[in-house]
């Protein structure tokens, strides 16, 4: 598999990275289902439980590992103020992670950058961290929103999407829903 490498920049978002798929002599890659291969999208394919890591371009080992421990689709929520969801479903992925003591910048986690692929391979055009997915936790169950040198981060993120079933994307990783 090949190694991910990124610049650690203070604009960084978190699970940010990746690598290209090869596509076939026709334009398209053959989509596979099992962990590590590569979608149809060019993306990686990840389980809850894969382990992803984002190095620093100047170094050997990871800066920051981290991994989808569940994925659950209308679970519900728990906060006192939570209101139905904008889009139709709350997505809620649990995430656990660590930051090497090399990171040089924060890393910053935003809801805003994954994207939703329905079944039928349509992108979710509008952005699924609304303001009611970001009430369906409170504020100790969320994931931190910047993680530092030497850290290690657990948490919870709520997306709100508009179908049951799908496909998560964040930069060249993705993750089927439910799982």
């Amino acid at each position: 598999m090949k190694k991910r490498v990124v610049a650690v920049s203070a604009t960084l978002l978190l699970l940010m990275s990746g690598c290209a798929a090869n596509p076939a002599a026709d334009g398209t890659s053959s989509p596979s289902a099992e962990s590590g291969g590569i979608s149809e999208r060019g993306n990686e394919i990840k389980k809850v439980g894969d382990v992803v890591d984002i190095e620093d371009d100047n170094e050997e080992n990871p800066t920051l590992s981290f991994s989808v421990t569940s994925i659950d689709v209308d679970a519900p929520c728990k906060a006192p103020d939570a209101v139905a969801p904008q889009h139709g479903h709350f997505v809620t992925l649990k995430v656990d992670g660590q930051t090497s003591p090399e990171l040089k910048n924060q890393f910053f986690i935003v809801g805003n950058s994954w994207r939703v692929v329905a079944d039928d391979g349509v992108t979710f055009e509008l952005k699924p961290f609304t303001e009611a997915a970001s009430k369906c936790i409170s504020a100790d169950d969320r994931l931190p929103t910047t993680v530092g040198a030497n850290e290690s981060f657990s948490g919870t993120l709520v997306l709100d999407v508009p179908t049951e079933t799908g496909t998560l994307v964040l930069k060249d990783w993705e993750w089927a829903y439910p799982q």
